[in-house]
């Protein structure tokens, strides 16, 4: 009775050990993972500039845009005088994404401004859609001009780089004189998308002015719903010359394969954009 009392369950103590174990492997790979990349730039000579007039855009419907900074290597003005501005809108997801492509856009020589932007609703009606546009297209030119006075060697000119997933009006903006292009990354591809690329098209010269890139993959390992709904119908639509760039190992987070989109937007926009005579 007394050696009962005293008795190690060996089997309990084993299972316990297990989980520590596989809790402890856990920790480590999701430690690995959320470090993989630093909290701040790696490139010393990048600079922050806070836009600080945000109650400009009080009084908008539809469009909101906050947390605007410009991003520039101080060491390459010159450069960055001469290229378009990079307007980054983003959301809150994907942020290490949004950091990897500041900085290494920054250390090739582009001025970035990255902003967190809103669109309500995103209206299908035409009226509501001029006021989208309109309001879209003001806010874009408030946020250039204001840091034009702080340096007015920044560049006018301005690439969109929509990493925010909204529907916003492609063809308006490409129209403007100070638009050199527009990248879409895992854009939601639904009826009121279809009709804004069809409207793309209008004009041969935006064709070449306007770029998609997907990942092959969505959420865990399914395919991209977006990606694959966007090329079952792409002849039906009469999207054949859509210029659309795809990742094929890549997941929706583009989790290692960050530098490989960097890549793709500097080649689409320093081989293609910018070679442009328009």
């Amino acid at each position: 009775m007394l050696n009962d009392i005293f008795q190690v369950d060996w089997i309990f103590i084993d299972t316990i050990i297990i989980l520590l174990l596989i809790l402890l492997l856990v920790s480590v790979k999701i430690f690995k993972s959320t470090h993989r990349w630093r909290s701040s730039f790696s490139n010393a000579f990048l600079d922050r500039f806070h836009f600080a007039e945000t109650q400009k855009f009080v009084g908008n419907k539809f469009v909101t845009i906050k947390k605007i900074q410009l991003i520039r290597d101080s060491s390459l003005k010159k450069q960055n005088d001469q290229n378009p501005v990079i307007l980054i809108l983003r959301t809150n997801h994907r942020r290490k994404l949004l950091r990897i492509l500041s900085e290494g856009l920054g250390t090739n020589g582009f001025n970035i401004i990255s902003s967190k932007i809103d669109i309500k609703n995103n209206p299908d009606d035409d009226k509501l859609e001029k006021t989208v546009t309109d309001e879209l297209t003001t806010l874009i030119s408030t946020i250039i001009n204001w840091y034009k006075k702080k340096d007015p060697n920044i560049n006018q000119n301005y690439i969109i780089l929509n990493q925010s997933g909204l529907i916003i009006p492609y063809k308006a903006i490409l129209e403007d004189a100070r638009n050199k292009g527009i990248i879409l990354i895992n854009p939601k591809v639904n009826n009121i998308n279809y009709k804004k690329f069809l409207n793309v098209y209008d004009n041969s010269i935006n064709k070449n002015k306007f770029y998609i890139i997907f990942s092959k993959k969505g959420l865990l390992n399914f395919p991209n719903k977006n990606l694959k709904c966007l090329t079952t119908n792409i002849q039906y639509q009469k999207l054949t010359e859509l210029k659309l760039l795809t990742i094929e190992k890549a997941k929706k987070s583009y989790k290692y394969y960050e530098t490989i989109v960097l890549g793709m937007i500097i080649d689409v926009i320093k081989n293609n954009i910018l070679k442009l005579k328009t």
